[in-house]
């Protein structure tokens, strides 16, 4: 069960996990070209616990999931791998759309003041990482990117609902970081980049993964 709020240190701007339900041939397709599919869920599944199991003690925020396709199956599934987090489906729609339905969800609730987005792919967040984005957040940042090697970001956060930079933007390509500042620059939203790290979508992350201290464990 979530912990009331009084006890996390940022308790106005909740962690959102967003992930998929770990169903075989559904996620981390990218990878089918050196993994078969069972190896691909086994892997997904040592992340997405990987993550949970960071996310699920920690005392900076409140964390929530946000699951694609939710059906009670799904629901099912999530609440086996981990019983505190509340669990939300996401919308229909691209990513943008889901990411700013989330937002817009949060920043519904009684005093709300923002909302850190990550995905359960990045084994190298960490804590501290997430501090970095909440406290720039709470200081008056109103946008916290956490870039990507592969153009992308793995953690986003705001203050505020900000449409344009979850609208119009390539996902899953090399350009969501660049299109993202650019728009957030258009739009005369002030922002901030955190250190670059990588996340495990190509091939060659599966080499750094094995190399991971302490290691990373996944049955392939």
């Amino acid at each position: 069960m979530s912990r009331h709020r009084a006890v996390y240190s940022y308790p106005d701007i909740p962690i959102l996990l967003f992930a998929k339900a770990p169903e075989l041939g559904k996620v981390k397709t990218r990878l089918a070209k050196v993994l078969d599919e069972l190896e691909i869920l086994s892997l997904y599944e040592a992340m997405l616990s990987h993550a949970l199991s960071l996310l699920d003690k920690n005392t900076l925020s409140e964390l929530q999931l946000w699951i694609s396709h939710g059906t009670n199956s799904d629901i099912r599934i999530f609440s086996a791998l981990s019983s505190g987090p509340k669990i939300n489906r996401q919308a229909a729609g691209d990513l943008g759309v889901k990411m700013g339905s989330a937002i817009k969800h949060v920043l519904s609730l009684k005093n709300s003041k923002g909302a850190i987005i990550i995905g359960a792919d990045c084994p190298v967040m960490t804590l501290s990482y997430i501090e970095q984005a909440l406290s720039q957040l709470q200081s008056g940042v109103p946008l916290v990117i956490g870039p990507a090697e592969d153009g992308g970001y793995v953690l986003i956060g705001v203050d505020d609902y900000y449409p344009e930079i979850f609208e119009g933007i390539h996902w899953g390509t090399k350009e969501v970081l660049n299109q993202t500042i650019r728009k957030a620059e258009n739009a005369g939203i002030r922002y901030s980049c955190l250190d670059t790290l990588w996340d495990v979508d190509r091939p060659r992350d599966l080499e750094r993964l094995s190399q991971l201290k302490p290691r990373f464990n996944w049955s392939r």
